[in-house]
């Protein structure tokens, strides 16, 4: 709340293991300097979060410090 984000429930459905109710992750969504919706997605399997374009694609992996963890990964978008 104090950041803006809002947490979206859909596309964090969609990002849990098939068939489970596991989470891989929860996401929420943000407004961007554009107008257009970004994503943030918290990675409970590594720690880290990760930031989304509004198509949904990987734009990089970072700490919780703010550090540079990860470069964009093609296979991480979070809305296919």
């Amino acid at each position: 709340e104090a950041n803006f984000y809002i947490f979206d429930e859909v596309v964090s459905k969609k990002n849990r293991k098939e068939g489970k109710d596991e989470v891989l992750r929860d996401i929420f969504s943000i407004q961007g300097p554009s107008g257009r919706k970004q994503y943030i997605s918290l990675d409970f399997e590594k720690g880290m979060f990760e930031y989304h374009d509004y198509c949904g694609r990987h734009m990089g992996e970072y700490r919780f410090n703010g550090s540079f963890n990860k470069k964009a990964e093609a296979s991480h978008n979070i809305l296919i």
